[in-house]
């Protein structure tokens, strides 16, 4: 039951039951939202395409990713990957008996303009 605001439901079934359209080749579609914030829900897939760029940004707070199965982060083109902290440190790891793999034909580079570079193997393996 929605107390105050707009409701918009459809009954219709696929993935066009509720369509916004502003295709004009200047056209774009802007949503603003207090401090309740957006909450998006879907129990199948979501997808969001950009043909420029694209970005996801808090001023404030944290930007978490989760995924069930696996998290890919992928680059096709241009400068590849990257990863960067302007503020603290990048922790990766790996558990459950898997691997933290970094792979490519080109090299790897790790360098710190402060501080150092640390690398530690432990377990029954404990080679670098």
């Amino acid at each position: 039951t929605i107390v105050q605001g707009i409701n918009i439901k459809s009954g219709k079934a696929g993935e066009k039951a509720i369509h916004i359209d502003a295709e004009a080749t200047t056209g774009g579609v802007s949503v603003t939202a207090g401090t309740a914030g957006v909450d998006l829900t879907t129990y199948g897939k979501a997808d969001i395409l950009s043909q420029l760029s694209a970005s996801v940004t808090s001023t404030t707070g944290a930007v978490t990713m989760t995924a069930a199965t696996g998290l890919v982060m992928k680059s096709t083109g241009g400068e590849g990957t990257t990863i960067q902290s302007t503020t603290g440190k990048i922790a990766m790891s790996a558990s459950g008996g898997s691997l933290l793999t970094m792979g490519g034909n080109l090299g790897h580079t790790m360098s710190t303009s402060t501080g150092n570079i640390g690398i530690q193997a432990t377990g029954p393996a404990g080679t670098i």
